[in-house]
């Protein structure tokens, strides 16, 4: 019944658009056109509706008549003009097509059974038969509604939009277009060929690397192993133990899954987030919180370092997972497999990985666990079991859910699970006129594994979670964020989604965080310490290269001690930046760009003059200090240690921080411990590890007296917030919330004390979300509900002290900025004994030694590095409406693709693309040739049908220069052959009324553009909500063509609350010179109320303004009040067959425009049914698919 109603749709759209058509005819048409997957040979699935550039019916905002171009361009007509690639930093819930350029569109298709197509064929076939003195192979006639502009090079005379008339394109170019499109779904390869200029962010090159490949070698010189790890100069210490890890983990998942790899899998190393973020791996250029994915084509899993050994060991190990998930599709027993763990449902994929990589509830995921019990919002089985659900908290739930199996039925259960649901989920095309639909695999999986469906295992599991941790919300008295202090901030109330990162002004009367809301930009505010009240917004991240990201996951924010001056770390052009910013005038009064590859964790010392920080360099994060004036470093730490988040002590002489120092890490056996405090004394250069430290220790700060050290740490299976007394060695626990003190990660910073007073600041998750709140006096716990802990000073009796001697002395800092590191005197690890070391069953283990254990890593093995060199290997080898076959090298340097489709009436047609993203400048050179005809039924006394046809041949050179993340310019040439085939008549009769010689032209068309973008995208449907877009092209056609074209676009969002925004465009086009050409705008994607290309001119412009608002009914459907205006002109008059009889197809040199409503709503498809006044005074209902812009 459901996709019964999206025909009807489809149906009453065409019509809409397509005035030859009748509603007779639509609604006997066998096929309505929708977005359809098919699985080709390859055993990928490919959607004919793409995300390109292509979508149903037009893209366009402003079509050409014809277009000059014989192939999808480098830019748009007016660049952007058909909604631009999507600029979400998260992927939107809903499919949306993306553009590439208006010059490839795609049509509804339709099959019609109204016209006599055999009969014409015929008909035709003869006629050229006679003209060429051969007989071709004849296509089926497609009937298309809506026609879009013609190739390059087409007669101005033939214009699409002809009155009472429906245009017809032939199925082969259809082909040829659709292959376009799943290439570009599939494969960023062609994305790159063909780049829009308001397509998403870029992604820069900004540096060089040279990557090696390094490898196990038995003493034979044979390589083995599993794994082919790709590095860079620098980073072979970090590539060894990724290697190592792998092996060792693989045998993990070789026994749980029962499944070995066929061939050796590549693993992609980065130093840092900068060069992870330039990865070609993949043509995603806003990585947002990535950080590692594994590829789909090639079963690439990329990541980078960030010198905790423990959390890249995880990460690792995570994707690994989806390595064996990939594998064991591609490879299983069942025919056809590489595309099926994609329909899974999230909780299976990433819960999986998660569960393979810790095989514990770990304290992160538990709080989202108890979170949710305590508020009854645990996933419904329908939220669990829904394919393409992206929300995060599917990890933690999936982690959980698997765990449960596991514990209940056996770890064998895991891989056999996953192997049956792969196994029974497949598509079928048995919905509503052979439509696709997804048949799952999952609840049969289950019942065959378990003998429970998902039903009945989702009530075990959700009840043994109700059990495990509703008790901790009757033992907690004080455990709710209202209960510990002052609510500073109510996300979701206040209008903020979550707040974060809080840092208290020295006398503690302000306090500044971090915040998203409505705009969706992760901004930067201050508030009083109080009341909550918002003083200022010292800036939003995300709008350009200066605050580029904040890096929310390790943020932190610190004050001056004289309270004027915030600083903080933020992106900038891709180089990790330290700020000081002026609160009061929100000047930013220092920059500092560091030889280090990440800043993060800024802090002042007592006399202003200095911030220490931690840095990343080399794979590895150690301790340094920088003048703040001058930007000069020296450096406190240098070893493989992950030494974390200083604080300077309030005396000046120490720095506490965060470090995996201790008994528990063993880096030569690949042991790492949990995060513990410790002390850095600046006068002896000593490093003291404080002793009984259960759990992990993070986020260290100091009482204003300089007596206590506060921290948070999980030793309870909480994270809360503790302090300890540092000559007595008294220790409190001073919160004792339900869920966790801490920022967006399990690691950080989320806590701050005030420098001069005793207030402290925190953040805590509750609700599925983080706020902001304030202790006052927090050392006095007794008021909290919380015991007080002594320990014996210095450390038990059991103690033991190991000493190192300093390998250096300290080095003044020179001129030049970084020096040489300070290696301590010495470095004293007080070790508490291992009875105190032990971890509860509430926080997570580290896997078993002895599961760790991989044959392979014997003595008699050892690493060989070689050099890389770009060797080709198949992305995609397919069928579907066309031939599709791409190539790239391991690292998506080098990209080669080619579209083919069979010999039709003129030849066959094809796209080949190659290229180059070594370099920041990217280039590309294309080569095509394209054959259309055009079929034109005429209506009315004189019935009769138009028969034309075009060749396109010809090469195009590519260049893309990005400037930074949000600006480019791109130049592209087309070297262009045209050869135009006899134009025929046939009247109802079948007798030829009209011909014309067939004739060739050559031109050349260079093309610069300019493009600026900073839109990002929000709910409900991945829209832009906030950022500009600006667009600037020229074109100059040389030759037997000869014409210019300057194209202008500018589009401004504004979001005014959650789910209500502004969007504003403008755009403007003309054609000059001898042979320019027309634009046709009109319909519901440029000026509502007209149809489709109804305005007509060499000259032409329009603007939008829409507001956009939620509908207060239970349904994801918003509302759109909207005014759009055009104007085109034509100084000497189109000269185009048009038929006076009906004015409505011929608005030239007037103004026009409409006004009203609209409804968008989600029904498989994205819909919008507009209800238009135009300015003539007529009033209509318009449906359009996937509306807006």
């Amino acid at each position: 019944m459901i996709r019964k109603i999206q025909a009807v749709f489809l149906s009453i759209f065409v019509l809409q658009t397509a005035p030859g058509l009748s509603v007779r005819e639509v609604w006997a048409q066998r096929k309505v056109a929708r977005a359809k997957v098919s699985i080709p040979a390859s055993g990928v699935p490919l959607i004919s509706v793409d995300a390109v550039g292509i979508r149903p019916v037009v893209t366009n905002s402003l079509e050409r008549v014809p277009n000059h171009s014989a192939m999808p361009q480098s830019r748009a007509l007016i660049p952007g003009m058909a909604r631009p690639a999507h600029f979400s930093r998260q992927r939107p819930a809903v499919f949306k097509p993306r553009l590439s350029s208006p010059s490839l569109t795609v049509p509804i298709l339709v099959e019609s059974s109204s016209v006599n197509v055999e009969g014409v064929n015929r008909r035709l076939a003869e006629i050229f038969d006679r003209t060429e003195r051969r007989r071709p192979g004849i296509e089926s006639v497609a009937a298309v509604s809506a026609g879009t502009g013609n190739p390059a090079g087409a007669q101005a005379s033939g214009v699409s939009a002809l009155p009472r008339s429906t245009s017809r394109f032939s199925s082969s170019l259809r082909r040829l277009v659709s292959g376009v499109a799943l290439l570009g779904t599939l494969v960023g390869g062609t994305l790159s060929a063909l780049p829009s200029p308001a397509s998403a962010e870029n992604k820069v090159q900004y540096e060089r690397y040279r990557f090696q490949i390094l490898n196990l070698k038995d003493e034979k010189g044979n390589i083995i192993g599993h794994f082919d790890v790709y590095y860079h100069q620098g980073e072979e210490e970090a590539a060894r133990e990724a290697l190592r890890l792998a092996e060792k983990a693989y045998s993990i998942y070789r026994s749980v899954l029962n499944f070995d790899f066929k061939n050796r899998l590549p693993i992609i190393i980065y130093s840092s987030r900068r060069g992870f973020e330039q990865t070609n791996t993949t043509l995603d250029s806003d990585m947002g919180g990535t950080r590692a994915f594994t590829e789909f084509f090639k079963h690439r899993n990329v990541l980078y370092f960030t010198g905790d050994r423990r959390e890249f060991a995880h990460v690792l190990v995570h994707e690994m997972g989806h390595q064996f998930q990939m594998q064991m599709d591609v490879h299983g027993s069942y025919k056809e497999g590489g595309w099926r763990m994609y329909m899974l449902p999230m909780w299976v994929v990433e819960g999986m990985a998660e569960y393979l990589a810790i095989r514990e509830i770990d304290v992160h995921t538990a709080m989202y666990l108890r979170d949710a019990v305590i508020d009854g919002r645990i996933p419904s089985p329908l939220d669990m079991n829904t394919p393409g659900t992206g929300e995060y908290r599917f990890y933690r739930f999936g982690q959980a859910l698997w765990h449960y199996i596991a514990r209940e039925f056996g770890d064998e259960k895991v891989g056999e699970i996953f192997l049956k649901a792969m196994k029974y989920t497949h598509i079928e095309n048995k919905g509503y006129e052979d439509m696709p639909v997804m048949i799952p695999g999952v609840d049969r999986a289950l019942r065959e594994a378990i003998g429970l469906n998902f039903q009945q295992l989702w009530e075990r599991w959700s009840r043994d979670m109700r059990r495990e941790y509703y008790p901790d919300y009757v033992e907690h008295k004080q455990g709710e964020p209202e209960e510990v202090g002052r609510m500073i901030t109510l996300a979701r109330k206040d209008g903020s989604l979550v707040n974060f990162s809080p840092a208290l002004s020295p006398d503690g009367q302000k306090v500044a965080y971090i915040s998203v809301r409505s705009n969706f930009a992760f901004s930067i505010y201050v508030a009083s310490a109080k009341s909550g009240v918002v003083l200022s917004k010292l800036l939003d991240s995300g709008y350009s290269e200066r605050f580029q990201d904040l890096r929310i996951q390790n943020a932190s924010l610190e004050w001056s001690p004289d309270g004027k001056r915030i600083a903080f770390v933020s992106d900038s052009n891709g180089r990790s930046t330290l700020y000081v910013m002026e609160v009061a005038n929100k000047k930013v009064v220092h920059k500092h760009i560091f030889d280090v590859d990440m800043v993060e964790n800024p802090t002042w010392s007592p006399d202003g003059k200095q911030i220490a920080f931690s840095g990343l360099k080399g794979g590895r994060t150690n301790l340094y200090i920088a003048q703040v004036d001058s930007g000069r470093v020296r450096q406190l730490t240098n070893d493989a240690y992950h030494d974390t988040q200083p604080a300077w002590s309030p005396d000046g002489k120490r720095i506490a921080f965060s470090t995996d120092r201790g008994p528990d890490t063993d880096l030569e056996n690949l042991e790492f411990g949990e995060l513990k405090l410790a002390l850095y004394d600046l006068q002896a250069n000593r490093i003291s590890v404080l002793p009984d430290q259960e759990g992990k220790s993070i986020n260290p700060q100091w009482s204003p007296d300089g007596e206590w050290l506060a921290f948070v740490s999980d030793r309870t299976g909480i994270s809360n917030l503790h302090a300890v007394h540092l000559e007595s060695g008294e220790a409190r626990q001073l919160t004792d919330v339900l869920t966790a003190v801490g920022g967006l990660g399990d690691r950080s910073p989320g806590f701050s004390w005030a420098r001069f007073a005793d207030r402290a600041v925190i953040s805590i998750y509750r609700h599925g979300t983080t706020n902001v709140v304030t202790l006052d006096d927090p050392l006095s716990a007794e008021r909290r509900g919380v015991v007080s802990v002594s320990l014996p000073a210095g450390g038990s009796s059991g103690d033991s002290v190991v000493s190192t001697p300093a390998e250096s002395s300290p080095k003044e800092t020179t001129e030049s900025g970084m020096v040489g590191p300070i290696q301590p005197e010495g470095v004293y690890l007080i070790v508490p004994p291992q009875n105190q070391m032990a971890y509860t069953d509430s926080v997570h283990r580290p896997l078993p030694q002895d599961t760790l254990q991989a044959d392979v890593l014997s003595d008699s093995l050892r690493f060989v590095s070689s050099r890389y060199k770009a060797r080709f290997s198949p992305d995609v080898v397919g069928y579907y409406d066309a031939a599709v076959f791409s190539i790239s090298d391991m690292l998506g340097e080098h990209n080669f693709s080619l579209i083919a489709t069979p010999s039709g009436l003129r030849g066959g047609r094809f796209f080949s693309s190659y290229t180059n993203r070594v370099n920041r400048l990217n280039w590309g050179v294309n080569a095509f040739q394209l054959n259309s005809y055009r079929f034109n039924r005429f209506e009315g006394p004189w019935a009769a049908y138009r028969y034309s046809w075009q060749t396109y041949q010809g090469i195009q050179g590519r260049l893309k220069y990005p400037f930074s993340h949000f600006r480019r310019v791109q130049a592209d040439v087309d070297f262009v052959r045209t050869t135009g085939f006899p134009e025929v008549g046939v009247d109802s009769a079948g007798r030829v009324f009209s011909a014309k010689p067939p004739h060739h032209s050559y031109f050349v068309s260079p093309g610069l553009a300019y493009v600026e973008n900073n839109l990002t995208a929000g709910p409900p449907y991945g829209y832009p909500v906030r950022g500009t877009l600006i667009v600037l092209e020229a074109r100059q056609a040389l030759g037997d063509r000869q014409f210019s074209e300057f194209t202008a676009e500018a589009r401004q969002y504004k979001s005014l609350g959650w789910n209500t925004s502004v969007a504003l465009r403008a755009a403007l086009g003309t054609f000059q010179g001898r042979d320019r050409l027309v634009y046709r705008i009109g319909g519901p994607y440029s000026i509502r109320g007209y149809r489709q290309g109804s305005v007509i001119g060499n000259t032409i412009g329009f603007a939008n303004a829409e507001l956009r608002f939620p509908l207060p009914i239970p349904m994801m459907v918003q509302g759109v009040l909207f005014s759009d205006v055009g104007y085109a002109s034509s100084p000497s008059g189109i000269k185009v067959d048009l038929d006076t009889r009906y004015p409505s197809y011929f608005n030239t040199d007037r103004t026009v425009g409409s006004y009203g409503g609209e409804v968008r709503f989600v029904f498989g498809l994205i819909w919008g049914i507009t209800r238009y006044r135009t300015f003539d005074g007529e009033t209509g209902w318009q449906f359009s698919i996937f509306p807006g812009y």
